[in-house]
């Protein structure tokens, strides 16, 4: 069962989808956080003083 799948099973669920909804705002928020971070992440394993 693949993610979607299961995602899709789950949302069936009413109660899940409440919970599922109600934090869709606060990933929102927070996904551009991360994806900073993973960039910050991601240039210093690329920096050259990090190789081997």
């Amino acid at each position: 069962m693949t993610l979607q799948e299961y995602k899709k099973k789950k949302m069936q669920d009413p109660e899940f989808a409440k919970a599922y909804q109600e934090i869709q705002l606060e990933m929102q928020a927070v996904r551009p956080s991360l994806k900073q971070e993973r960039k910050k992440i991601s240039c210093k394993k690329s920096s050259p003083k990090n190789r081997n």
